[in-house]
């Protein structure tokens, strides 16, 4: 795979090195034309970022670019353009839908206003209790221990309590002796408030100021010691820290609701008709009527879903669910919105779209190509790994 993917970059580029600036944008020169600088820049846009050092990166991407655009250029001839028209106009689809949800976030917006007013409303929600920062360092006892083991590990957890009073590092003795889960983390336990622990616990708790030691505290489980690090006193949370957590909240609430609003009317204006009992072999039969504005009727195929459910993994039956086509229309329903509220014609939108598809074709070449070296598994192989394999194949009595 390696070593073809090497052949393709050397028989698209012309000869010597395809990365030598040849004019103040063009940064490679192969058999079917130019690569800009302004071309590599868009191209890095709609690429995950790379983890490598800006020149190699830089060198990766430009050589990434120049494989894509030969394969792509290979797709059209082989005529994979047509064969992928459903993918394509999928992913196309998807990726107006998403330009369109983000359109309706920003309008999702809450104001200053709105976020002061849930603030006053809600004032309890943004009470922060007294909160204790802890350390424990726990013995334990079972349950049905003897009173004679108890009191042998009740000497034992009071022995460590001196041990820490006399000197010694309560992370350490925490780490060797402690029978907590958090023991390898030197007992550190986070923050804990009064509601959060056991009644024992928390008349201890109520009495620990920052840097103390507690007594032993006796639980059904064993006995446990406690240091406190830090306490933080009681406080409502300032409007200002509080901001942040209210403005998501509002705006996704505000989102969905915009969201289902939009696909309510969509689908109401769209009258739409399913057909959810025909051969699942029908291809470019309609599986979908609708009618996207008055006097004009729309289809989707079978061909087109199959598209859809092959791109979700969980979508394999062979008819889907009239819930599922309804889902496959609103695709292409907020896909056609987005075209109507003229987000589709933006210049990054248009760009995403060209190497989206330039990607799609890129990976069906590769795929062919890959399917086509692969040999056809033989009878004797497959007799073969049954043979090594046969305990998996046999269902239990």
């Amino acid at each position: 795979m390696g070593n073809w993917l090497a052949g393709v970059i050397a028989a698209v580029t012309a000869a010597g090195s395809p990365f030598v600036a040849l004019a103040d944008d063009v940064v490679a020169q192969t058999r079917s034309g130019r690569v800009t600088q302004s071309e590599l820049a868009e191209f890095q846009q709609h690429r995950p970022p790379s983890r490598r050092g800006q020149r190699q990166a830089a060198l990766s991407d430009l050589e990434q670019l120049v494989v894509w655009k030969a394969l792509a250029e290979r797709a059209v001839a082989e005529g994979l353009e047509l064969e992928l028209r459903h993918e394509l106009g999928l992913e196309r689809e998807l990726l107006a839908a998403s330009r369109l949800r983000r359109a309706i976030e920003a309008e999702a917006e809450p104001t200053d206003q709105q976020l002061m007013a849930y603030y006053e409303a809600r004032h309890a929600d943004f009470w922060r209790p007294r909160r204790w920062q802890l350390s424990h360092l726990f013995k334990k006892v079972s349950r049905d221990a003897s009173a004679a083991e108890r009191e042998r590990v009740r000497r034992q957890a009071s022995e460590l309590r001196q041990r820490i009073l006399d000197g010694e590092d309560f992370a350490t003795l925490a780490r060797l002796e402690s029978d907590g889960d958090n023991r390898h983390r030197g007992g550190r336990a986070g923050m804990a408030r009064l509601a959060n622990v056991r009644p024992e616990v928390a008349a201890i708790l109520e009495e620990l100021a920052a840097g103390e030691l507690s007594e032993l505290v006796e639980t059904p489980e064993g006995y446990l010691l406690l240091f406190c690090h830090r306490v933080l006193e009681a406080e409502q949370m300032p409007f200002a820290k509080a901001k942040g957590a209210i403005q998501k909240g509002l705006r996704r609430q505000a989102l969905e609701a915009r969201w289902s609003a939009l696909d309510k009317q969509l689908l109401s204006r769209a009258s739409p008709t399913y057909w959810v009992d025909v051969p699942a072999d029908t291809g470019e039969a309609p599986w979908i009527r609708y009618t996207p504005e008055k006097g004009v009727e729309a289809t989707i195929t079978a061909a087109e879903i199959r598209a859809w459910q092959a791109r979700r993994p969980r979508q394999e039956a062979a008819m889907p669910s009239r819930s599922a086509l309804e889902q496959r229309l609103l695709l292409q329903l907020r896909a056609a919105e987005a075209g109507r509220r003229g987000l589709l014609s933006q210049p990054d939108q248009v760009a995403s779209e060209r190497w989206l598809k330039r990607r799609l074709l890129a990976e069906a070449v590769i795929e062919r190509v890959v399917s086509d070296r692969l040999e056809p598994v033989t009878a004797a192989e497959v007799a073969s790994f049954y043979a090594e394999h046969r305990a998996s194949f046999v269902a239990p009595a």
